[in-house]
């Protein structure tokens, strides 16, 4: 894969391996040596409402350029998985998130 800015990545439309819909990325999570190791979604809800975020670690993910300005995001986790994992905590430090890669 070339080269991309997170900008594509934040605001994209999270699909499972079948093409459904599971949420939308709203940030990524930088480890202390300057990595990506995940990236935060808002899943669930309605309109807005009742919408949860949760960090899904990148080896759950493809990411691939869909065209010039879009990126395609899948994941191998299922919706119902995705929707069950504990709600990321923006204070807690991503080491101590592990559990959710």
């Amino acid at each position: 894969m070339s080269d991309w800015h997170a900008t594509k990545l934040i605001g994209a439309t999270m699909t499972d391996t079948l093409g459904n819909s599971i949420g939308t990325v709203q940030d990524i999570v930088i480890d202390a040596d300057g990595k990506v190791v995940a990236v935060l979604v808002s899943v669930g809800g309605f309109l807005g409402l009742g919408e949860t975020t949760v960090a899904i670690g990148l080896r759950h993910l493809v990411i691939s350029l869909f065209d010039a300005d879009h990126l395609d995001v899948r994941t191998s986790l299922s919706r119902d998985a995705i929707e069950q994992a504990a709600s990321f905590e923006p204070d807690t430090p991503p080491a101590a998130s592990k559990d959710r890669e």
